[in-house]
């Protein structure tokens, strides 16, 4: 057992065991009805809680390491991504577009190996999150973006583009962002 959960535990076991003495009359714990004590305990509360959230993500994220954590979805027009890591790959598949909302979360998308349509377009709305599109060289892209505090950033090198191949990109993005990568 970890020692946060440990002190969590034994913390409720003498929170319960000091009710249940007040309750019978054992003990005199008056003072808590108090206002003073009332402007203690919230935000004591609040900090222990934030201090927990933030050690495990501490924690998740060293066992992590370099390691892509996203779960795999499979291939379809949407994508939602609400507090998590989602990826999807369309090797081998026609792309005709796709539309991903990001809320607190991550979405991958992998077009390196997909047979790209004419009028293929990629709508991301983006809050708090991000949005990772993997795409060969040989596309080009045609990028309508509305943007606050994010952005859209197209990282690729040596890109040679095919008139064929295009793929336009419309992004709101507010405190997050899209990032176009080979």
């Amino acid at each position: 057992m970890k020692l946060t959960n440990l002190f969590i535990a034994l913390a409720l076991i003498i929170c319960g065991a000091l009710m249940l003495a007040n309750n019978y009359g054992l003990l005199d714990l008056s003072w808590i009805h108090s206002i003073e004590f009332r402007k203690f305990l919230w935000p004591a509360i609040i900090i222990i809680i934030g201090f927990k959230l933030l050690s495990n993500a501490v924690k998740t994220n060293d066992k992590r390491g370099n390691k892509d954590n996203m779960q795999e979805i499979p291939v379809s027009n949407d994508c939602e991504v609400v507090f998590c890591g989602r990826s999807m790959n369309f090797n081998g598949q026609r792309f005709e577009g796709l539309r991903v909302k990001a809320l607190m979360g991550g979405a991958k998308i992998d077009l390196r190996g997909a047979e790209i349509s004419e009028n293929a377009t990629i709508i991301v709305n983006s809050l708090f999150g991000g949005v990772e599109i993997l795409l060969s060289n040989d596309v080009s892209l045609d990028i309508k973006s509305h943007c606050f505090m994010g952005g859209v950033n197209d990282e690729r090198t040596n890109v040679a583009y095919a008139l064929n191949k295009k793929i336009v990109i419309e992004a709101s993005c507010m405190l997050g962002g899209v990032s176009i990568k080979n």
